[in-house]
């Protein structure tokens, strides 16, 4: 996918010599960018860093198309832990856009190809249950679940691209 190259060094920087709070947020963007694009998602999510929470690395608002990123990440977690962080709030951009354009009353969409995407629809409609009121309710949900899957997939495999960048310079 074009772009991936870009993507990737944005990462490899991330854990190379210490760099402002400013650059690593433009990685992080890029990074963002690059996951919403592999996910096939159309342009128009904005992505912002701000001070949150301890125990919060970032969120996904559907109601502002915004992905926020722990201002305390980008300072100071690992490439790893921003990468995965940027991963599963894309992830969940991509749920919201599946779930908000699929036309619901089409007979095709209880076909098991869609179970997964009911799965999120019902979990939407259910109410989406944060952490700081049921962290098992939260944990356990099905959108949350699946965008952990896609994180800990999608870090692994940028890894991957990570280290094979890392040896073409050695």
């Amino acid at each position: 996918m074009p772009g991936h190259a870009a993507a990737v060094r944005a990462a490899v920087c991330a854990d190379s010599a210490p760099a402002s709070l400013d650059s690593k947020t433009e990685l992080a963007k890029q990074l963002a960018a690059y996951e919403l694009a592999m996910l096939r998602v159309p342009d128009g999510t904005e992505v912002t860093v701000q001070p949150l929470d301890e125990d919060r690395l970032g969120y996904y608002s559907a109601a502002s198309r915004q992905i926020v990123l722990s201002r305390s990440v980008l300072e100071s977690g690992t490439a790893q832990e921003t990468m995965n962080t940027i991963a599963h709030e894309a992830f969940h951009v991509q749920q919201a856009y599946v779930v908000e354009n699929i036309d619901w009353d089409d007979a095709a969409t209880q076909a098991a190809y869609y179970d997964q995407a009911r799965r999120w629809l019902r979990n939407d409609q259910n109410g989406y249950v944060s952490g700081e009121e049921d962290i098992l309710g939260y944990y356990f949900q099905p959108v949350e679940i699946d965008a952990r899957a896609y994180a800990a997939e999608e870090t692994e495999r940028l890894q991957g691209l990570i280290d094979k960048e890392l040896q073409k310079e050695t």
